[in-house]
C-alpha cells in the first residue's frame, strides 16, 4: 500500500479526518467532556439541540458513531489481512500493512486491495 493514498485521495482523507476528530470527541472528550463542551458555546448548542434534542443526545451519537466505525473497521481491515495471506500470499509484514492502511480509512484502501 501507498501511505500517500491516505492524503491524495480525496474520500479517504475525509474518512482519516472524521475518524480522528470521533476518536478524539468519543476518547478524549467523552459524553460528558462534549457536552461539557457545548454547554459553552450557546450557539453551537442551540443548533446542536435542534437536531439532537440536547447536547448530551449528541455526545451519545458521537460515542456511538465512533464504537460504530471501530468495529466496521475492524471488521473490515481482518478481512483484508485475510484476503491478503491467503489469496495474494503475502507476507505477515506486508498483510499487515495493508491492514493498518484499511483500519484506518477502510473502503478507499480495500477497493486498491481488491484490485491486486
Amino acid at each position: 500500500p501507498k501511505f500517500h493514498w491516505l492524503f491524495t485521495k480525496p474520500l479517504a482523507f475525509l474518512i482519516l479526518v472524521t475518524c480522528t476528530l470521533l476518536s478524539i470527541a468519543a476518547m478524549g472528550l467523552g459524553v460528558s467532556g462534549m457536552t461539557r463542551l457545548l454547554d459553552q458555546m450557546p450557539r453551537l448548542e442551540a443548533g446542536v439541540a435542534t437536531i439532537f434534542g440536547s447536547a448530551h443526545a449528541f455526545a451519545v451519537v458521537v460515542l456511538g458513531a465512533w464504537c460504530f466505525a471501530v468495529v466496521c473497521h475492524f471488521v473490515e481491515c481482518s478481512i483484508a489481512y485475510r484476503h491478503c495471506e491467503r489469496r495474494l500470499r503475502f507476507s505477515n509484514e506486508h498483510s499487515s500493512q495493508w491492514a493498518m492502511m484499511v483500519f484506518l480509512v477502510g473502503w478507499p484502501i480495500f477497493s486498491e486491495l481488491r484490485e491486486l
